[in-house]
């Protein structure tokens, strides 16, 4: 006959499965049972934190130990206590692993900032230990925090000690590779960063190459800060204010010149409420103009210099005494700005429309050039605090020009290429072939190559180190977490 469960009493039967007490179940109760399991974690923290004075109190004479209690390791009550804050239940699982996780976590600043000491020492190790120094300024603060934690939660137990420090410092070095890896290839720090993003060229002694990196990230900060008042027109046509995490050298070109010109009109603004005139020469860039057509030049060239010396009388020119001079002192900086900018346009349209404007584009670009040199003496050279920032500022915004046009030209003329587009190519072939020929091992082989290109060619963009660059230089410092973690420098 079939045993009925109706006919067991009670205590004669148990029922598997979910093993959570009743209260425990269900949304709230799960919340319920969370927070109790972090409870158990911070139990477990304090009763091994009295193992561990308990033992320190055996070191000092009988007569002060007192009689045995909870802190004694193997004692009923002890025991007993270990028992009681065993996890019931997943969601106590959950809460007690989270808190337990939370104390481990606790020291990550106190570590953060011993590897970063330590790594500075490492510095200045001899050149055939320096590799070894570096490891071990990241990874002897993790064993020495993690083991910290560890003695309190054991309550002193050398073995368990030795085994979460020894493993912590396994991780520490293999992240701490991992990180170095990534800092070295697709994931540089800021100035890295920047140096790639720009194509920095030319020698340069390592303390220049330093500051002008430093002047670089300034100048990412301030594109950055006045990125809501700069607006750009983006590839798809339409217009919008500058977006950092979406920049590229088109429209961070575009950014940088409206930056400039912003600070030409805030120095006239300046100018005018202390009285005064800003007022720029523009005769050096008309007496080489002229200059060029008395040369033995091409005629494109000679046509190009007396277009843009007409346009220079028609805009500016004032005439001076009966040979009717022209008189290209005192321009305004607003009206040399706006020549300027229509000056750039025209610069860029004859650089895209081919050969046949070469001349013109030349011609353009260098009287643009010089025609910036002169907005440029009139605002560093002016002296005085209110002028200050503004100096600052435009000096580390002049510092992106060269490096930021070069590569705005080499984007522009840049087709493709190299090993992700041959990966690329190999793929389509593997997978049109597998469908053709019925393989979906073909298929699947010519997908993962497939992606494998096109994440090589995200990786390596130019573009993408720009975007990084302007992340970084709005986050003044990496988590101490990251540090910890993955090492490299806390602060920019």
């Amino acid at each position: 006959m079939a045993l009925k469960l109706s006919q067991l009493k009670e205590g004669q039967y148990r029922i598997t499965g979910d093993t959570a007490p009743e209260e425990n179940r269900g949304l709230l109760g799960a919340v319920r049972a969370f927070s109790s399991g972090l409870s158990k974690a911070g139990g477990e923290f304090g009763l091994g934190a009295g193992m561990l004075g308990r033992q320190i109190q055996r070191l000092f004479p009988r007569s002060w130990q007192g009689a045995p209690g909870i802190f004694d390791e193997g004692s009923p009550a002890n025991v007993a206590a270990r028992e009681s804050l065993n996890a019931k239940g997943t969601a106590e699982g959950i809460g007690k692993i989270a808190g337990t996780a939370a104390q481990f976590l606790t020291p990550t600043g106190t570590i953060a900032r011993g590897q970063q000491v330590l790594s500075r020492a490492a510095q200045l190790a001899p050149a055939g230990t320096r590799i070894a120094a570096r490891i071990a300024a990241h990874v002897a603060p993790e064993m020495i925090g993690t083991g910290a934690v560890s003695a309190v939660r054991s309550g002193g137990d050398i073995d368990q000690i030795a085994g979460e420090a020894g493993t912590a410092g396994a991780f520490s070095l293999a992240l701490g590779s991992l990180g170095a890896l990534g800092r070295s290839t697709y994931y540089p720090q800021l100035q890295d960063s920047i140096t790639k993003a720009l194509g920095i060229q030319g020698k340069r002694s390592g303390g220049q190459a330093l500051q002008e990196v430093a002047r670089k990230a300034t100048g990412f900060r301030i594109l950055s800060d006045r990125a809501p008042k700069l607006e750009v027109t983006n590839a798809d046509g339409s217009v919008s204010a500058f977006d950092p995490k979406r920049a590229s050298y088109d429209t961070t070109l575009q950014a940088w010149n409206k930056a400039r010109k912003q600070i030409y009109d805030e120095y006239s603004s300046l100018t005018q409420k202390a009285g005064e005139t800003a007022t720029v020469d523009l005769t050096p860039v008309y007496e080489n103009l002229k200059q060029i057509l008395e040369q033995p030049r091409l005629g494109a060239y000679k046509r190009a210099a007396q277009s843009l010396i007409n346009d220079l009388e028609s805009g500016f020119s004032k005439a001076k005494g009966e040979d009717d001079a022209v008189d290209l002192t005192g321009i305004t900086l607003r009206d040399a700005e706006q020549f300027l900018e229509d000056l750039n346009a025209n610069t860029v349209k004859g650089f895209f429309k081919g050969t046949a404007d070469n001349a013109s584009a030349e011609i353009n670009a260098g009287s643009a050039r010089a025609i910036r040199e002169a907005l440029d003496d009139v605002i560093t050279s002016t002296t005085g605090e209110g002028y200050q920032a503004l100096r600052s500022q435009y000096a580390a915004l002049k510092s992106l020009e060269d490096d930021l046009v070069r590569k705005f030209q080499q984007n522009a003329r840049k087709i493709g290429g190299g090993l992700p587009e041959y990966m690329g190519m190999f793929a389509s072939g593997d997978i049109i072939g597998g469908v053709l020929a019925g393989q979906p091992q073909q298929v699947a082989k010519g997908a993962i190559l497939g992606t494998l290109a096109a994440l090589k060619r995200k990786l390596s963009d130019p573009e993408r180190f720009l975007k990084r660059a302007f992340k970084l230089t709005e986050n003044d410092e990496i988590s101490d977490l990251m540090v910890r973690l993955f090492g490299g420098a806390g602060g920019r």
